[in-house]
């Protein structure tokens, strides 16, 4: 059963950068598992395009690697319920960034 569905906050990761650099001792960090939460894909889409305009390299990346796990979902309710909202979200999205990326260069 995916981690996802049982309990509530918890830590569950130690965060490293891979720099090595330290990591600020007092930031929060929330990890999302994209091979095994269809609501991990939502809310990558969702972070995508909240960031376009200041970072559209990363929004990018990110629209692609939600496609990427998209293709890969293999639960049958999660590719009915989920991946065909997802699917229709993300095709909005990129619409809506490289419409606005057009309107940019003009």
């Amino acid at each position: 059963m995916n981690g996802y569905l049982h309990g509530g906050w918890k830590l569950k990761y130690i965060i490293a950068k891979t720099s090595g650099r330290p990591i600020d001792p007092k930031a929060d960090y929330f990890v999302l598992r994209l091979d095994k939460d269809p609501h991990a894909l939502n809310a990558i889409l969702r972070y995508a395009y909240s960031i376009r305009g200041d970072n559209p390299e990363l929004a990018l990346d990110l629209f692609a690697k939600a496609e990427e796990h998209m293709a890969g979902l293999t639960d049958v309710d999660t590719l009915v319920m989920q991946n065909t909202k997802l699917k229709k979200d993300l095709d909005k999205y990129r619409h809506l960034f490289v419409t606005e990326q057009l309107k940019n260069k003009m």
